[in-house]
C-alpha cells in the first residue's frame, strides 16, 4: 500500500504483521518494507505488457504454447483472436487447432520442430488456416521446443499475414500474366540490372527451363563459359550493355551465334534503358528484346548466291561469245581460205597438204563444239546417281581415243581394280576422264625417249581418289589459275 511520510512524500510499503497474545491482550507486531522501486518496476512491466498486447494487435501477432502429450493449447488473447476462437471453449483444443490447417499436418510440424531444436534454430512455416467461423487466413508460425519437467511443449508466435499473402498472390498473378505474355509473343526478351547481370529471361530467349533459371543473376561471361562460346561474344555484348546503360539511348546490333548442333544463328538485338522502383529506390535496368532473322539472312544469302551465280554466268557468257567468235570462227575461216587454195591448184601433193590442214581446222572446230555441248549438258542435266565402275569408264574412254595421232606412241599404266565403284553420275565422270585422257594424249611430249599415262585409284574413307598422271608438255605456271575458266586453253608449245 501507499504510505505518506512526515515530509509529505509518498512511498510504497509492504506490511507484514503477526497477531500475538500477551498478558491477556491481543497485539499486532509487524514490519513495513519500502518496495517503491519494485512497485515502479511492476508498473513498468504492466505498461510494457499493455504495449506488447497493443503491438501484437497492430502486428496481428500472438504467442502460444502447445502440449502435444496433453492435447492442450495455451493462447495469448491476440493469438486466440487470430485463430478465431478461444481454446478454452473446446475440450480437445489441440485437435481443433490441427484440423484448421490446409497445408501442413501434426507429423510435419513435429518433425520440423525437433529437427530445428537439434540445430539450435527455430522452425518456421506458413499455412492457410480455416477458423471455427469458416474464416480463411494465412498464418505464419515461428516455433521452438522446451521442456517442463518430463514433458515437452512447443511454443512460439503466430502472425496473421493474410493481407501480405493476398498481395503476394496478386503480385505473382500479375507477374505470371505479363510473363505469360512475354513468353508467348515471338520475341526474345530479357531484363538486365545495373551490374549487367540478367534479372529476367523469357522462355523464347532460352527455352531450357534449367538453363533459364540458372542464368538469372549471371553475366555474359558466365553464359559464354557455360556454352563454351568462342570469339568476341562476351566483349561485344558487354560493350553494347555498357553503352546502353550510360548513354540512355536504344542500342541495336546484329549478332551471330552458334547453335548446339553447329549451325549459324542470326539475331537483331535491342537494348532500351528504363528506371524501375526496387525496394523504394529508383534503379536503372535495360530491357533487351531480340528478333530471329535467320529467314531474312537465308534469303539474303540466297540473293547473294544468285547474284554471284549471275555474275559468273555473265562472265561465262562473255567467254562463250569470245569462244564462238574465236574458236568457232577461226577454224571456219581457215577452212574457207584453204578451200580457195585447193580450187586454184592442180598439184596433188599440195592438195593433200591442204586437205590435211582442213582436217586439223575441222578437228579444232569439232573439239570446241563438243566442249560447248558438254558444258550445256552439265548445266542442265539432273544428277543421276548410280554405281559407276571406274575401270570400265577408263577402258571405254581409251577405246574411244585409240585413233588420236599420239595414241600408239604412249605407254599406259592402269591401276584400277575391276570392282572399284563409286556412287556418282556416270555421264559426268566419263566426260571428266575423257577430257583428261584426251588432253594427255594430245599434248604428249614426243621428244622424250618414252611417254606414259598413269591412271590409278586410291580408296579413302569418304570415297575414291582417281589420279591421272602423264609425261606430257605440262601447263605453264601462268595458266594454272585459269584452267578452271570455261573454254580456256593454254598454249600447246610450252614444255615442262
Amino acid at each position: 500500500m501507499s504510505y505518506r511520510k512526515v515530509d509529505g512524500s509518498n512511498f510504497w510499503g509492504r506490511l507484514s504483521c503477526t497477531l500475538i497474545q500477551e498478558n491477556g491482550g491481543d497485539y499486532l507486531v509487524g514490519t513495513i518494507t519500502d518496495v517503491t522501486l519494485q512497485q515502479e518496476q511492476n508498473v513498468q512491466i504492466q505498461e510494457s505488457e499493455r504495449q506488447l498486447r497493443s503491438s501484437q494487435q497492430l502486428a496481428k501477432l500472438g504467442n502460444w504454447r502447445v502440449f502435444p502429450s496433453f492435447n492442450r493449447v495455451d493462447w495469448s488473447g491476440e493469438c486466440a483472436h487470430i485463430h478465431g476462437f478461444l481454446a478454452a471453449d473446446y475440450q480437445d483444443s489441440f485437435s481443433v487447432w490441427l484440423e484448421g490447417f490446409e497445408d501442413i499436418d501434426q507429423e510435419t510440424i513435429s518433425e520440423g520442430i525437433n529437427r530445428a531444436a537439434k540445430m539450435n534454430i527455430s522452425f518456421e512455416f506458413g499455412s492457410w488456416y480455416k477458423g471455427p467461423g469458416g474464416t480463411r487466413k494465412y498464418l505464419y508460425y515461428i516455433c521452438g521446443l522446451e521442456k517442463e519437467g518430463d514433458n515437452e511443449f512447443w511454443f512460439g508466435t503466430v502472425q496473421d499475414r493474410t493481407e501480405l499473402k493476398n498481395q503476394e498472390l496478386e503480385l505473382i498473378s500479375t507477374r505470371e500474366f505479363y510473363q505469360n505474355i512475354l513468353d508467348n509473343i515471338p520475341v526474345e526478351s530479357v531484363l538486365i540490372d545495373e551490374d549487367l547481370k540478367y534479372h529476367y529471361i523469357s522462355r523464347n530467349a532460352i527455352q531450357n527451363d534449367e538453363l533459364r533459371e540458372w542464368m538469372v543473376g549471371k553475366t555474359n561471361k558466365d553464359y559464354s563459359d557455360y556454352r563454351g562460346l568462342k570469339g568476341d561474344f562476351t566483349e561485344v555484348r558487354d560493350q553494347m550493355f555498357a553503352k546502353a546503360m550510360t548513354s540512355d539511348l536504344t542500342i541495336r546490333w546484329e549478332e551471330k551465334m552458334k547453335t548446339k548442333d553447329g549451325r549459324d544463328s542470326y539475331h537483331i538485338r535491342n537494348l532500351v534503358p528504363i528506371t524501375l522502383m526496387q525496394e523504394l529506390q529508383p534503379k536503372k535496368f535495360l530491357i533487351g528484346y531480340s528478333f530471329d532473322i535467320n529467314d531474312i539472312k537465308r534469303a539474303q544469302f540466297r540473293l547473294e548466291d544468285r547474284n554471284e551465280e549471275l555474275n559468273q554466268l555473265n562472265k561465262e557468257l562473255d567467254r562463250f561469245v569470245y569462244s564462238i567468235s574465236h574458236d568457232l570462227r577461226a577454224p571456219i575461216a581457215s577452212v574457207l581460205g584453204l578451200n580457195s587454195l585447193a580450187e586454184d591448184t592442180d598439184d596433188r601433193e599440195e592438195l593433200d597438204g591442204i586437205l590435211a590442214m582442213q582436217r586439223a581446222a575441222l578437228d579444232r572446230l569439232d573439239l570446241c563444239i563438243r566442249d560447248v555441248i558438254d558444258y550445256s549438258r552439265n548445266k542442265r542435266m539432273e544428277v543421276q546417281s548410280q554405281d559407276v565402275c571406274l575401270r570400265k569408264v577408263v577402258d571405254n574412254c581409251l577405246a574411244d581415243l585409240v585413233y588420236m595421232a599420239n595414241y600408239n606412241k604412249i605407254d599406259y599404266f592402269i591401276e584400277v581394280e575391276e570392282n572399284t565403284c563409286v556412287q556418282s553420275d556416270q555421264l559426268r565422270i566419263k566426260i571428266i576422264v575423257n577430257n583428261l585422257l584426251s588432253n594427255a594424249i594430245k599434248y604428249a611430249d614426243t621428244t622424250k625417249e618414252s611417254s606414259f599415262i598413269s591412271v590409278r585409284a586410291e580408296s579413302r574413307e569418304n570415297g575414291v581418289n582417281l589420279i591421272i598422271e602423264d609425261s606430257g608438255i605440262g601447263i605453264k605456271d601462268d595458266y594454272k589459275d585459269k584452267i578452271w575458266d570455261i573454254f580456256f586453253r593454254g598454249k600447246s608449245t610450252y614444255r615442262a
